[in-house]
């Protein structure tokens, strides 16, 4: 999962198989109906998306989650609804007051891993040269990377004509009204959490999902490379 203070949620999955990335199995999500700032409920999303497709493509192996044991109940929860059997584990970063664990080398520091399976209480601690952790630690990087750069497209994609759609739990009625009321879609990119919060038909909570989404979102990409404009 990944997502711009709330907005711009996404999601992606890898495939490997030998230990190789097969991008024919890559897949990219939009966050259509979770809040973006759930992790857990943009998971279920996710997950009910790709079981109702296991009958035309096939689930893995083994199904690895970024993430600990609330990630991985969230993966076993929706295989038991799906009434699907899938070995499934999650790998997370230990925490600062967690267990001792193998500390390994990543980008030039010192991380701790930690492997969850279901229906076992402590974390698998495998050794810090393990080529099974190198290999988990490579998939979980590559899903980061793809996940990351979906975002920084959608992102780059958004403009002046299109960004209102890109809000979401914003709809058209809303949208309608933020136009009529602030007279122009850079009046709307540009008014305060006051002013938006003002317009007939918005609640405070969608103020800020607007004020939230256009300050992650940044200046439309040519403003963006105005003369003058910061580096």
């Amino acid at each position: 999962m990944s997502t711009l203070q709330g907005v711009l949620s996404v999601a992606s999955r890898v495939v490997f198989e030998d230990g190789r990335p097969v991008k024919a199995g890559y897949r990219r999500y939009r966050i259509r109906e979770a809040a973006g700032g759930d992790d857990y409920d943009c998971l279920r999303e996710v997950l009910r998306r790709r079981l109702a497709r296991a009958d035309q493509d096939p689930l893995p192996d083994l199904l690895v989650v970024d993430g600990g044991k609330g990630q991985l109940g969230v993966v076993t929860a929706a295989l038991h609804d799906a009434g699907l059997e899938v070995p499934a584990i999650g790998l997370a970063k230990e925490r600062d007051e967690g267990a001792p664990s193998p500390r390994v080398r990543r980008s030039g520091g010192l991380k701790a891993e930690r492997v969850f399976v279901p229906r076992r209480k402590d974390p698998v601690l495998l050794s810090a040269s393990s080529r099974g952790l190198l290999l988990l630690q490579r998939v979980r990087d590559e899903s980061h990377r793809f996940a990351i750069e979906f975002q920084r497209a959608l992102r780059n994609r958004v403009s002046l004509t299109s960004v209102l759609q890109e809000i979401p739990g914003i709809g058209p009625a809303k949208r309608r009204a933020l136009l009529k009321h602030l007279g122009s879609l850079r009046a709307v990119r540009e008014a305060s959490l006051e002013a938006l919060a003002a317009v007939p038909g918005l609640s405070a909570r969608d103020a800020q999902t607007v004020r939230r989404f256009f300050d992650a979102a940044g200046p439309p990409e040519a403003e963006a490379r105005s003369p003058g404009g910061a580096a």
